[in-house]
Protein backbone atom coordinates (compact mmCIF):
# COMPACT_ATOMS: atom_id res chain seq x y z
CA UNK A 1 0.00 0.00 0.00
CA UNK A 2 1.22 3.47 -0.71
CA UNK A 3 0.86 6.26 1.28
CA UNK A 4 0.45 10.32 0.77
CA UNK A 5 1.26 13.36 2.03
CA UNK A 6 -2.14 13.43 4.54
CA UNK A 7 -1.08 9.71 5.60
CA UNK A 8 3.20 10.60 6.24
CA UNK A 9 1.92 14.15 8.31
CA UNK A 10 -0.36 11.75 10.28
CA UNK A 11 2.41 9.09 11.12
CA UNK A 12 4.89 11.47 12.07
CA UNK A 13 1.94 13.22 14.94
CA UNK A 14 1.43 9.36 16.31
CA UNK A 15 5.04 8.46 15.88
CA UNK A 16 6.21 11.23 18.54
CA UNK A 17 2.76 10.69 20.77
CA UNK A 18 0.53 8.01 19.57
CA UNK A 19 -2.17 9.32 22.40
CA UNK A 20 -2.75 12.53 20.29
CA UNK A 21 -6.19 13.23 20.01
CA UNK A 22 -8.33 12.71 16.54
CA UNK A 23 -8.95 16.99 16.92
CA UNK A 24 -4.64 18.00 17.21
CA UNK A 25 -4.34 15.50 14.36
CA UNK A 26 -7.14 17.02 12.23
CA UNK A 27 -6.17 20.74 13.00
CA UNK A 28 -2.72 19.21 12.39
CA UNK A 29 -3.31 17.83 9.17
CA UNK A 30 -6.36 20.41 8.16
CA UNK A 31 -8.54 17.53 7.53
CA UNK A 32 -11.66 16.80 9.74
CA UNK A 33 -11.37 14.26 12.35
CA UNK A 34 -13.81 11.37 10.48
CA UNK A 35 -11.43 11.75 7.41
CA UNK A 36 -8.41 11.19 10.14
CA UNK A 37 -10.11 8.67 11.67
CA UNK A 38 -10.46 6.71 8.01
CA UNK A 39 -6.82 7.27 7.48
CA UNK A 40 -5.87 5.51 10.78
CA UNK A 41 -8.21 2.52 10.25
CA UNK A 42 -6.83 1.97 6.48
CA UNK A 43 -3.16 2.64 7.95
CA UNK A 44 -3.88 -0.62 10.74
CA UNK A 45 -5.33 -2.49 8.28
CA UNK A 46 -2.70 -2.72 5.96
CA UNK A 47 -0.51 -3.15 8.78
CA UNK A 48 1.68 0.26 8.43
CA UNK A 49 0.57 1.14 12.28
CA UNK A 50 1.41 -2.12 13.65
CA UNK A 51 0.34 -0.91 17.31
CA UNK A 52 -0.12 1.77 19.53
CA UNK A 53 2.43 2.01 22.29
CA UNK A 54 4.61 4.11 24.82
CA UNK A 55 8.29 4.73 25.25
CA UNK A 56 9.51 3.93 28.76
CA UNK A 57 12.43 6.03 30.71
CA UNK A 58 13.83 2.73 31.83
CA UNK A 59 16.38 4.24 33.73
CA UNK A 60 13.61 5.68 35.95
CA UNK A 61 12.56 2.20 36.65
CA UNK A 62 16.07 1.02 38.15
CA UNK A 63 17.41 -0.25 35.09
CA UNK A 64 21.22 1.79 35.32
CA UNK A 65 22.52 -0.01 32.03
CA UNK A 66 21.12 0.53 28.84
CA UNK A 67 23.30 -1.78 25.87
CA UNK A 68 23.42 -2.37 22.71
CA UNK A 69 24.15 -6.40 21.88
CA UNK A 70 26.06 -6.83 18.68
CA UNK A 71 26.24 -10.33 17.78
CA UNK A 72 27.38 -12.24 15.31
CA UNK A 73 26.15 -15.85 14.29
CA UNK A 74 28.02 -19.09 12.95
CA UNK A 75 24.91 -20.29 10.70
CA UNK A 76 21.57 -20.16 9.05
CA UNK A 77 19.13 -19.93 12.37
CA UNK A 78 19.87 -16.09 12.73
CA UNK A 79 16.11 -15.36 13.06
CA UNK A 80 15.56 -18.41 15.39
CA UNK A 81 18.70 -17.43 17.54
CA UNK A 82 17.25 -13.33 17.91
CA UNK A 83 13.71 -14.93 18.09
CA UNK A 84 14.74 -16.55 21.15
CA UNK A 85 16.69 -14.04 22.49
CA UNK A 86 13.64 -11.61 21.90
CA UNK A 87 12.05 -13.59 25.01
CA UNK A 88 14.43 -12.59 27.43
CA UNK A 89 13.50 -10.05 29.85
CA UNK A 90 16.19 -8.09 29.58
CA UNK A 91 15.37 -7.27 25.71
CA UNK A 92 14.12 -3.87 24.81
CA UNK A 93 14.27 -4.65 21.03
CA UNK A 94 15.95 -6.62 18.93
CA UNK A 95 16.61 -6.35 15.23
CA UNK A 96 17.75 -9.27 12.35
CA UNK A 97 20.90 -7.35 9.76
CA UNK A 98 22.53 -8.38 6.73
CA UNK A 99 25.41 -6.76 5.05
CA UNK A 100 27.80 -6.54 7.89
CA UNK A 101 30.04 -8.21 10.40
CA UNK A 102 27.18 -8.79 12.80
CA UNK A 103 23.83 -10.37 12.32
CA UNK A 104 21.57 -9.09 15.09
CA UNK A 105 21.59 -6.21 17.34
CA UNK A 106 19.73 -6.34 20.28
CA UNK A 107 19.13 -3.10 22.64
CA UNK A 108 19.13 -4.70 26.15
CA UNK A 109 18.15 -3.23 30.09
CA UNK A 110 19.66 -4.54 33.68
CA UNK A 111 19.74 -3.08 36.96
CA UNK A 112 23.31 -3.03 37.35
CA UNK A 113 26.59 -4.37 35.40
CA UNK A 114 26.84 -7.16 37.70
CA UNK A 115 23.45 -8.25 36.14
CA UNK A 116 24.62 -7.39 33.21
CA UNK A 117 27.64 -9.15 32.38
CA UNK A 118 25.75 -12.16 33.78
CA UNK A 119 22.87 -11.94 31.17
CA UNK A 120 25.26 -11.41 28.48
CA UNK A 121 27.50 -14.85 29.66
CA UNK A 122 24.99 -17.27 30.90
CA UNK A 123 22.38 -16.37 28.02
CA UNK A 124 23.94 -14.89 25.16
CA UNK A 125 27.51 -15.80 24.59
CA UNK A 126 26.36 -19.76 25.69
CA UNK A 127 23.88 -20.20 22.96
CA UNK A 128 25.15 -22.53 20.35
CA UNK A 129 25.76 -20.95 16.98
CA UNK A 130 26.87 -17.36 18.51
CA UNK A 131 30.54 -16.80 17.09
CA UNK A 132 30.97 -13.27 18.46
CA UNK A 133 29.27 -10.66 20.99
CA UNK A 134 30.68 -7.05 20.83
CA UNK A 135 28.61 -4.18 23.52
CA UNK A 136 28.13 -0.66 23.57
CA UNK A 137 27.07 0.97 26.54
CA UNK A 138 24.02 3.76 25.93
CA UNK A 139 25.15 7.06 27.63
CA UNK A 140 22.23 9.20 26.01
CA UNK A 141 18.79 8.72 24.32
CA UNK A 142 17.65 11.66 21.94
CA UNK A 143 13.92 11.42 21.13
Amino acid sequence: MSTDKLDQKILNILEKDSRSPLKELAEKTGVSAGTVTNRIKKLQNSKIIKKFTIKIDHRKLGYDILAVLLIETNSQKTEEIAKKISKYPEIIKICVCTGGVYDIIAIVKSKNMEDYSLFKQKKITQLPDIEKVKDLMITEEYD
